[in-house]
Order: structure tokens, then sequence, then C-alpha cells
């Protein structure tokens, strides 16, 4: 219906298009903004986003990410981080066998201003990490066709503003048969979404669960795992069969 709070009809989900199956899954006041925050969700492939036009302008999430206290000299932080090189590394190790390679060159998407995944995957000798980042290591030169054996992407989809976009992108870069390991934090019920802080930052406008991650799959040709709460592995079709 179209008595909704800021219903938009021109409003589409920023991952799969949908624009007839989203209803509003959680609004909320801040101290800072009169009017309601809207969290919308996708009935198609399950994504809850923030309303396009309630997200923060460039200049404001720069200065977010430069007040990110993420630095590897933490270990809290590392330890976190290292859950998702854990996941990763046997499927690292089993595309290097698989492919027959002396070393692997794998890409961090969205490494933020104090790269530290790469810094704890090239521990191994084997393993070479390219950085990209849109605000602090913008090389879209990187962003090339089956370049990548591997490629994480940790604490960066919640803040996509194109999903769709951005996971095309990241799924073409792999070579096939590679994956693509993903850590964000997965949506909890929905009547612990009011009092999860994950959406307290500004800069998160997309939150996932497994079955959108299945929904990615499904249309980007991979296999989906998810070895653990808030990681997602996805591994790219071994090789363009007719089954696609």
């Amino acid at each position: 219906s179209t008595d909704m709070v800021g219903f938009d009809s021109m409003l589409q989900c920023p991952l799969c298009d949908c624009g007839d199956s989203l209803s509003v899954y959680h609004s909320k006041t801040t101290k800072h903004s009169k009017t309601p925050f809207i969290y919308w969700q996708c009935g198609n492939c399950s994504l809850v986003f923030l309303q396009p036009d309630q997200r923060l302008g460039p200049e404001e999430e720069r200065l977010r990410y430069e007040k990110h206290e993420n630095v590897i000299s933490d270990p809290g932080y590392r330890s976190f981080l290292q859950l998702l090189v854990d996941h990763m590394m046997p499927h690292i190790q089993q595309f290097r066998l698989h492919s027959n390679l002396s070393t692997v060159t794998g890409l961090d998407y969205g490494c933020g201003s104090n790269p530290t995944i790469s810094v704890l995957l090239e521990q191994e000798p084997f393993i070479k990490v390219k950085l990209f980042d849109a605000f602090f290591y913008p090389y879209k030169e990187l962003l090339e066709a089956n370049a990548y054996d591997f490629i994480t992407c940790s604490e960066t989809a919640e803040h996509f503003f194109h999903p769709n976009q951005e996971f095309k992108t990241l799924v073409s870069c792999l070579k096939a048969g590679a994956s693509l390991g993903v850590m964000t934090g997965f949506l909890p019920e929905q009547d612990a979404f009011a009092s999860w802080y994950y959406h307290r930052d500004p800069t998160h406008v997309c939150f996932y669960s497994e079955s959108t991650f299945q929904w990615i799959a499904k249309h980007l040709d991979c296999t989906v795992e998810f070895p653990k709460r808030n990681i997602a592995i996805l591994t790219k079709a071994a090789t363009d069969g007719d089954n696609s």
C-alpha cells in the first residue's frame, strides 16, 4: 500500500532490482534526525537496506571511516579478521593445488585505511594480496576479470550502495573455481533488529542473511557455504559448462 512511511513507488532493491515486494522492516528515530530512518526488506532476495535517500554523503562517509580505530596492532581486531583467514585458507590451498600454482594472488576488497587481512594472509610465503578500497586504495584497474585466485571482503558488504554491481564485479574478478570470502554481520531475528548494534553505524546500509547469499550465489553461478555465523564463502563455478 502507498500509505507506508516514506513510500516511494520508484524504490527498488539495490541487490535484485525488485520493486514490487518491498516492505518496511524497521523504522527508527535518532536524536540527530527528526525524520525516521526506514529499513526496507525485499521479499525476493531477503536483503534489508536503508532507504537510499537516507545514506550519508561521500564526505561524511569518508570521515566515519577515517575514525575507525582498526589497526593490526590491536589483538582483538586481528583475531576477529583471523576468523575469515582461517576459513578461507582451505579454499586457497585447494585452489592452489588444483591449479598447480606455486604462488597465489588475491585481492582484499574494502581493505580500509589500515590493511590488515592482507598482512595476516601474507604470513604464508606463497600468498600475495592486492588492495582495493573505494576511499583509500581506489585502484579500479585492479578490478579485472578472471584475475584472482581468491578475494576477501571483510566488514565491507554492509557499506555497499550497489550490492548487485559490487558482487557481480567481485565474482567476475575471480578465476573459475576460486572463492570469495565475505564477513559481515548477518541479520538477527526481526524482533532483535531494533537493539542490534550493527545498524547504529550510519555507514551500514545493507544487511544480509544466509538466504540473501543463497540468492547471490544462484544468480552469479557460485556455490555458497557458511562455515561460521557472519561468514559466507562463495565459490565461482569451475567451468563455463552448459548447465548455466
